[in-house]
């Protein structure tokens, strides 16, 4: 069953394995998750913390190095670690924008200009945006939806 939320009279529980679920979390930093081995350092010390939840990223660059060759090594694996050691995970998508700016899109997009642009500002440079008027960076967008 997917977890989901629950109204309790005047409470709102989140429901995880048709129990009721105090999330007691960690977030990892925002490189942590690029490397299978420093993944693996990371799972005693949630273990330690008595964790029951990981927020980890996914970087798009790492997930599609090349347009249509997707490698989804770094998610399995943290997949595979959650799983060993009991631990419920959030995937946060780095993907066309994060933190308004667009430094974890893979180099294909990065490189090619035309396709998708960046955004300019007023002075007219160009920034590490992708602009969201760019008709590619909708339809990417939106299949990240």
């Amino acid at each position: 069953m997917i977890p989901h939320l629950k109204k309790q009279g005047t409470a709102t529980q989140l429901i995880v394995h048709k129990k009721p679920f105090l999330v007691l979390g960690g977030e990892l930093g925002n490189s942590s998750a690029s490397d299978p081995a420093y993944i693996e350092t990371i799972w005693p010390k949630v273990v330690a913390f008595n964790m029951n939840t990981v927020l980890a990223p996914v970087y798009w660059e790492l997930l599609e190095p090349e347009e249509g060759k997707f490698d989804f090594s770094l998610v399995d694996c943290l997949i595979e670690g959650a799983r060993r050691h009991g631990v419920s995970l959030v995937l946060l998508w780095f993907g066309t924008w994060k933190n308004s700016t667009s430094c974890y899109a893979p180099l294909w997009v990065k490189r090619d200009l035309d396709r998708f642009p960046r955004m300019v500002d007023t002075r007219g440079v160009g920034q590490e945006i992708l602009s969201a008027f760019s008709e590619s960076v909708y339809v990417i967008s939106e299949l990240e939806r």
